[in-house]
């Protein structure tokens, strides 16, 4: 059976906050911190778990947090991290801020209270509240998905992403692009992604804005085709399956009629019709990069790592561009 804080607090006769600080290295009497461990005693791998951190410098534990569980990108880079931290002896907590600056802030916050080693959180954002946070906390943080001067950081060098879209455009003779994109307020895919395509294609592409959904892509059907693009650049895969879903019930015929580009490489863009090309991002290699750098972190009081870029990233050609 799960063992809780509530349930030694209840063995010991003391309150949670009591149980907090022993378990904390806090401060705690004599007489109430042998009630604690008695109770720590009598309970089974968690309990042990509880003694065997209060034992060491070292919690063994790693605090995640993602931005949405139902995210293909960040389940893929959970996936890297999960490994990694089980081959090193790392347990994991993981949490969503469900795309909330604020959330996030409070989730980090909770997990240096808890005593975890060090903080991965995936984020779509780093504001000056991060920059306070990080450097003030004791527990390593490394932010993902975004970079920053002033915070450990490692993210995908989407200025690059972009370029290589652009570039298989253009050896392909297109002329006239339409890019979909997401909020700038996310610095790597809404602003150095779309950055990057128009840098190296055309200064003058059409740029809407949408959100990662699928279903907001689909409702900019009808928007985009006023354009009359040869090509529909979409910041993700889903984004691209949205439009590509709203092409198909308005019989327009893909690649024929409208070629469709994205970003991601998710599985299921092989398994649509046409299968979708897309510039593909290991994302798992990203999530045991980011691990390998956090452990630096947390070995290397002095290390830091600042604003590193992840280049492992490739074009996948398939059949949703005309040739």
């Amino acid at each position: 059976m799960k063992v809780t804080i509530t349930d030694i607090a209840k063995m010991a006769g003391v309150s949670k906050s009591t149980v907090s600080r022993f378990l904390n290295n806090g401060y705690v009497s004599e007489a109430n911190r042998k009630k604690i461990q008695t109770a720590i005693d009598k309970t089974n791998y968690q309990a042990n778990f509880f003694a065997q951190a209060l034992n060491a410098d070292r919690s063994q534990l790693i605090g995640v947090i993602i931005p949405r569980f139902s995210s293909f990108t960040s389940n893929q880079t959970l996936k890297g991290i999960a490994s990694s931290l089980e081959v090193a002896g790392y347990e994991m907590f993981i949490t969503s801020s469900n795309l909330s600056v604020e959330k996030e802030l409070k989730q980090i916050e909770k997990f240096i209270a808890m005593g975890v080693d060090g903080i991965i959180s995936i984020t779509t954002q780093i504001t000056d509240d991060h920059v306070s946070l990080s450097q003030e906390s004791k527990v390593p943080i490394l932010f993902v998905g975004q970079t920053h001067p002033d915070v450990n950081c490692l993210a995908i060098d989407d200025h690059q992403v972009g370029k290589i879209a652009a570039e298989y455009l253009k050896s392909n003779q297109f002329k006239k692009a339409l890019y979909i994109g997401v909020t700038e307020k996310d610095k790597a895919v809404g602003y150095y992604r779309k950055k990057g395509f128009i840098d190296h294609f055309d200064e003058s592409t059409v740029v809407l804005e949408s959100d990662f959904s699928f279903d907001n892509a689909y409702n900019l059907g009808s928007e985009v085709l006023k354009y009359d693009p040869e090509v529909i650049i979409c910041t993700t895969d889903n984004m691209a399956i949205g439009m590509m879903r709203y092409f198909i019930e308005h019989h327009i015929d893909v690649p024929k009629d409208i070629s469709v580009l994205s970003f991601g490489g998710y599985d299921v863009s092989s398994a649509i019709h046409p299968p979708l090309t897309t510039v593909a991002i290991n994302y798992e290699g990203l999530g045991k990069q980011a691990c390998s750098y956090l452990f630096n972190l947390i070995e290397n009081p002095n290390y830091t790592q600042k604003s590193d870029l992840y280049e492992d990233f490739h074009l996948i050609e398939r059949s949703s561009v005309k040739k």
